[in-house]
């Protein structure tokens, strides 16, 4: 998919899901992003066949939320489904909060009940479990964890099990397909995780993310659609720097605070190849680890020799302030982007435990008003920033843009002196909610 669809897909697919609320403010956001997908169709620039497609899909989103403006209903749940099915990339398992009933017995769950039976069998048995015990998304849960206990593609793998869902004369032959003791055992294990709420994307161990196929494993925080937001916020930063850029050959440098999967930095380096030098910074091993090794797949060895890097350091200590050991840190960088801990912790207790019992508390929790290392990252600004300045994007906490426009006033430190810090805007997310700033680096 083009840089230039990338948005107009997100439009679509939110628009959809906000249309069958049953919020009519929640209806009118859709009906919002509905309109500016309409505007990006209509453009001389949506030409290409792949275009085309979406122009159908637009429509066919369009008219699913007419039909549905007015009460939630079975049809609308049904083309709020479709919709999702429309979008290239694997859907995002949402959170929420559950409540889960006693459970499973082993005559449910355990691998008897699988073996020898039909893949279409598998597949009701497991979403029917699901549904009895309280799991969020029940359907796509099983669809996904069996496509991979199958060792189906994992592009296409999961779609065709939907089809088996949905109108199993036109996958005949997977719908009666019979799992063979291995796959019954394998697909009974992740059903018994999944139970437990353990996230979907740990379960299979990779997500889909910006088009790229990340591997995921606790407790690195699963790749979220908002932060593709984050991304395309970023990426739009580096083509400004690439056109006004005198010399060519210089790329752009961007620093990725908090790289867990390596999410954000390596769709970055994947986008614009050897036009950008990636650094990725995290304070948990097991973070810089797997990055590291994400970027090996997705850019192979050259790539990650020389345009990514993912480093042991929090915000606050990577500095060359501290005088700590012989290391000199070549900074200069032209973005930072970041998705911090951001959650005050007076927030933490809402989550649901599919995220606090799973995912790091040092990933999610941002202090009292969730803030700390916003904070750090944003004193560390003026020595990271290259000497033509800097622009930093920050995924945050939708009270936050007010709070650091306030903070980075005209009374701030960090607005005087060489180089001032300077709050430039903040952004909603396609669901209407504060979820982004955008700060500014610039020499006196």
């Amino acid at each position: 998919m083009s840089r230039s669809t990338q948005p107009l897909q997100r439009y679509i697919c939110a628009a959809t899901l906000l249309a069958y609320s049953s919020s009519p403010a929640a209806r009118g956001v859709g009906a919002a992003h509905l309109a500016k997908s309409a505007a990006f169709v209509r453009s001389p620039g949506c030409k290409t066949s792949r275009n085309s497609r979406l122009k159908e899909q637009h429509t066919r989103a369009r008219n699913h939320c007419i039909s549905c403006s007015g009460t939630q209903n079975s049809l609308g749940l049904h083309a709020s489904k479709a919709a999702w099915r429309m979008r290239p990339q694997r859907r995002y398992i949402a959170y929420s909060s559950v409540t889960l009933h006693a459970s499973a017995t082993n005559a449910e769950i355990g691998p008897e009940s699988f073996l020898d039976r039909s893949v279409a069998f598998a597949l009701s048995h497991s979403t029917q479990i699901f549904q009895n015990h309280n799991v969020p998304e029940p359907e796509w849960s099983a669809v996904h964890l069996l496509s991979v206990a199958l060792d189906m593609d994992w592009n296409s793998g999961y779609r065709q099990l939907l089809a088996v869902m949905d109108r199993p004369a036109s996958e005949a032959n997977l719908s009666e397909r019979q799992l063979t003791s291995e796959e019954a055992s394998t697909y009974a294990s992740m059903v018994e995780r999944r139970l437990q709420c353990e996230p979907l994307q740990y379960i299979v161990g990779r997500w889909d993310f910006c088009d790229l196929t990340l591997k995921v494993r606790a407790p690195c925080l699963c790749p979220r659609p908002e932060t593709e937001e984050l991304v395309d916020h970023a990426a739009l930063e580096v083509e400004r720097l690439l056109a006004i850029r005198k010399d060519a050959t210089k790329a752009v440098r961007i620093l990725d605070v908090g790289a867990g999967t390596g999410a954000i930095g390596l769709a970055l380096a994947k986008r614009f190849g050897p036009s950008v030098d990636v650094t990725a910074i995290d304070i948990d091993e097991t973070a810089v680890t797997l990055s590291n090794d994400n970027a090996q797949d997705i850019l192979g060895p050259l790539g990650i020799a020389g345009k990514y890097r993912a480093l042991l350091y929090g915000a606050s200590d990577f500095t060359n302030a501290l005088g700590k050991g012989n290391v000199a840190h070549a900074f200069n960088f032209d973005v930072v982007v970041s998705n911090p801990p951001y959650i005050p912790r007076a927030d933490m207790a809402t989550l649901s435990s599919d995220v606090v019992e799973y995912e790091s508390d040092r990933a999610l929790c941002g202090g009292e008003d969730g803030l700390d290392v916003v904070r750090d990252i944003v004193e560390r600004l003026p020595e990271w920033c290259s000497d033509d300045g800097c622009v930093c994007w920050m995924e945050v906490d939708t009270s936050h843009p007010i709070l650091v426009g306030e903070w980075l006033g005209e009374s701030s430190p960090l607005t005087s002196g060489t180089k001032k810090v300077q709050f430039v805007q903040g952004a909603k997310d396609l669901c209407g909610r504060d979820r982004f700033v955008k700060l500014r680096i610039s020499s006196d």
